[in-house]
């Protein structure tokens, strides 16, 4: 190949936009990775846009319920919004736009609070997203990264995948469901909770993981996982790394870093919250090659889960895939 049709290669690639894909479940710290991306002004956001296929009739679902026979009818209509996206077309799904214009939270999270009115429509947002670099995408309700692998390798799509210690989910999903729940049915939700969450989330984790150390060298290549406990504790690690992951320019980072404050001690604010019969259902319901695989240590009694000296997380057994590379 001479060196003219090398420069044009390399020129054009620089041309294309870079597609990002947050691969995560409910109360993992998806969020917080979506602002250390989406804060960046070169950057398009979209905030789980399958929140809009509840309102279909078809394929509406639970939004509590991340079981994967339960989300299977998302995943086809799911991709379809993304593609779209990807393209800068937000009418490829007709759910997405009146979704998000009759929302005020969604429109600020994926940055157009300023469109008011009749400024917030199709053409005025396809226009905006043609003119950013990275265009980034968050969802809690993929079932298996491979089965989405035809739209991945088509936008050469990179993905991180957010997890976090089962019981620290846990934790975090009882109190935020609470919230939505009467009296009489937040008894039932602590014990359902920490069994069948706890164990889809762990099949999640594992069809994954597998997905991607089974699969093509390609996925190997523009997959990245991300321990919300690290991001929690040491975000001037991890943040440049995920930043260099998806080509955010360096001297963005500092800026991006000072705009959010993190408690570090919140990584592991469960050890003192969650009751231990709550945490041991967990952990049963959690295989222990999970716990192995991403570095989390199960507790054998109270006495370890309360007393923070003793460290509950080690090194992952991925590192080849993780941020702590």
């Amino acid at each position: 190949m001479n060196v003219s049709m090398t420069a044009r290669k390399i020129e054009l690639k620089q041309d294309q936009p870079i597609t990002v894909l947050i691969n995560a479940r409910m109360r993992t710290g998806s969020s917080l990775i979506g602002r250390y991306l989406s804060n960046n002004p070169d950057s398009m956001y979209l905030y789980e846009p399958e929140l809009a296929l509840r309102y279909n009739t078809s394929l509406h679902y639970n939004v509590f319920n991340d079981s994967a026979a339960h989300l299977e009818k998302l995943q086809n209509p799911f991709y379809e919004i993304i593609e779209g996206f990807f393209d800068c077309d937000y009418t490829r799904r007709s759910e997405l736009l009146p979704f998000m214009n009759e929302r005020d939270w969604l429109k600020s999270y994926n940055g157009f609070a300023l469109l008011k009115g009749s400024q917030f429509n199709a053409k005025r947002l396809n226009e905006i997203c043609k003119t950013k670099r990275h265009r980034v995408v968050k969802t809690v309700r993929i079932n298996d990264i491979s089965k989405g692998l035809s739209t991945l390798k088509k936008y050469d799509v990179k993905v991180i995948q957010v997890v976090r210690d089962p019981r620290g989910m846990i934790n975090s999903r009882i109190n935020f469901e609470k919230q939505h729940l009467q009296p009489r049915d937040k008894r039932d939700l602590i014990v359902r909770k920490a069994s069948d969450a706890c164990r889809d989330y762990c099949i999640w984790l594992k069809t994954n993981i597998d997905s991607v150390l089974n699969g093509p060298k390609w996925l190997k290549e523009h997959y990245l996982i991300v321990r919300y406990e690290d991001l929690i504790e040491r975000p001037r690690k991890l943040v440049p790394n995920m930043h260099h992951f998806i080509s955010i320019p360096t001297n963005m980072t500092d800026a991006i870093l000072s705009n959010q404050t993190l408690r570090p001690d919140s990584a592991f604010a469960w050890r003192h919250s969650l009751p231990y019969y709550q945490t041991r259902t967990a952990q049963n319901n959690c295989p222990d090659e999970i716990f192995e695989t991403l570095g989390y240590v199960k507790v054998q009694n109270e006495n370890q889960q309360r007393n923070v000296s003793f460290s509950l997380s080690t090194s992952p057994n991925i590192s080849k895939l993780t941020s702590l590379a």
